[in-house]
């Protein structure tokens, strides 16, 4: 398993990637609007990404969510009160979604 940390410097908003390399999965969670630190990450440790999260609505920083999905193909994962109207799997507090061993 593996877990990352990418911060925006100049807000520091912090976005993290956690994964298993034994299964080829990762996970995108609060994903910054520029896509490539995530799909670096995922390259780095043999991975794809399989689910991009957002926990909450982001008044701080402009979510890259959706864009992180049309570049990966992963599933959107929202929570199930999140008011927003695009596409998305909600979720609620307990839900599990397997990333590996």
């Amino acid at each position: 398993m593996f877990f990352e940390q990418v911060v925006r410097p100049e807000t520091g908003c912090a976005s993290y990637v956690l994964g298993c390399e034994e299964s080829g999965q990762c996970a995108v969670i609060d994903p910054l609007w520029d896509p490539e630190p995530f799909a670096s990450s995922a390259r780095r440790h043999g991975t794809s990404i399989r689910y991009v999260i957002d926990t909450h609505t982001h008044a701080d920083h402009v979510s890259g969510a959706r864009r992180l999905v049309r570049m990966t193909g992963a599933e959107l994962l929202l929570h199930e009160q999140t008011d927003l109207a695009y596409p998305a799997r909600r979720v609620k507090d307990g839900d599990a979604f397997p990333l590996g061993t």
